[in-house]
């Protein structure tokens, strides 16, 4: 009986932790993003902006808009986000994301949008505590 409640309180972890919530996405998202992105976008409210980034199709320096800015005006959209970090407009460069990788920034872009509701997180302890009482 104790070696059954050891494997359910396992599996059940195993399972809450197997498929990120968007909240747990969007947290892994932003540490992506500040290893992948911060060199020339501002990841985060707060962070030092980077320096501009020279486009040589016009021969000048630009400054790649902030994570909060693509929020705002594209946060919602998707499509739009995968399609403009994998395939960019110069002088951004492609970005060769693993999905998963790709999938969390884009949460975590998604999670920056002033108008989208923030999602509800629950505790992971508090599943598993609650199936360990049962047994």
């Amino acid at each position: 009986m104790r070696y059954s409640a050891v494997i359910v309180a396992t599996t059940l972890a195993l399972a809450t932790t197997a498929h990120a919530r968007p909240a747990d996405k969007a947290a892994q998202g932003k540490v992506f993003a500040i290893e992948a992105c911060s060199a020339c976008h501002q990841v985060e409210p707060g962070q030092k902006v980077p320096p501009p980034v020279h486009d040589s199709n016009f021969g000048e320096d630009v400054a790649a808009p902030s994570f909060m800015e693509i929020a705002r005006n594209h946060g919602t959209d998707k499509a739009y986000l995968r399609k403009h970090i994998t395939d960019p407009a110069l002088p951004m460069r492609q970005q060769l994301l693993d999905t998963y990788y790709l999938d969390d920034i884009i949460a975590y872009i998604r999670s920056l949008d002033p108008g989208r509701p923030k999602p509800l997180v629950r505790r992971k302890s508090a599943a598993i505590n609650a199936t360990v009482g049962l047994l």
